[in-house]
C-alpha cells in the first residue's frame, strides 16, 4: 500500500498530498519501483496511440485500475478525458471524494 506520510506515526490526508500521490501513481511505469513491482500504471503504453474512443476507454480503465489498487484514501467519482488532437494529447480529469475528519469532500 502506498501512502504519503507526514511522519512515521501519521498519514497525510490533505488534498495536496492526495493529488501528489495520484500523479506519482499515474506517471510511474508499472514495474519500475524496486520491491513493489505492481506499483504505477501502464499509461505510458498509450504514447503515440491514435486518439479514438478505444484509446480513451483503455486510458480510463488504466487510471481507475491504478488508483483503485494504490490510493485507498479516495473514491473515484468520474474520469473525463479531453482530446487535444493538434498535440496528440489526452487530458485526464479525475473527480474523487476523500474522507477528512468524517466528512466526505469532493474534488477534481
Amino acid at each position: 500500500m502506498y501512502k504519503d506520510l507526514i511522519s512515521i506515526e501519521k498519514n497525510n490526508t490533505d488534498v495536496q498530498a492526495i493529488n501528489n500521490s495520484i500523479k506519482n501513481i499515474l506517471l510511474t511505469r508499472r514495474g519500475s519501483v524496486p520491491g513493489i513491482p505492481r506499483f504505477g500504471s501502464e499509461l505510458h503504453t498509450l504514447i503515440f496511440s491514435q486518439l479514438d474512443s478505444l484509446t480513451e476507454t483503455v486510458a480510463k480503465s488504466m487510471v481507475l485500475s491504478a488508483l483503485t489498487e494504490f490510493e485507498d484514501r479516495i473514491n473515484v467519482k468520474s474520469i473525463n478525458l479531453k482530446q487535444v488532437p493538434e498535440y496528440n494529447r489526452l487530458i485526464i480529469e479525475i473527480t474523487y471524494t476523500y474522507r477528512d475528519n468524517f466528512n466526505n469532500i469532493e474534488t477534481t
